[in-house]
């Protein structure tokens, strides 16, 4: 945007500095889709753990002593 500014370009400028802030936001939009997905992932694969007794099946225990 400088460049275009220094030069006198101020239509340029503005059109250079509304298309930097529109990348900005949908960077944004991305970013809080995908941090969103991670939490619900994560709290699947929590719960799918919880629900199916900590990941133990199929161990043996066994009694020291």
């Amino acid at each position: 945007m400088y460049p275009l500014w220094a030069s006198g370009d101020v239509d340029g400028a503005q059109d250079a500095s509304d298309r930097v802030r529109r990348l900005g936001q949908l960077s944004l939009w991305i970013f809080g889709g995908l941090l969103l997905l991670f939490v619900i992932l994560y709290i699947l694969v929590a719960v799918v753990v919880i629900t199916h007794g900590g990941g133990r099946h199929g161990m043996m225990h066994y009694r020291y002593g």
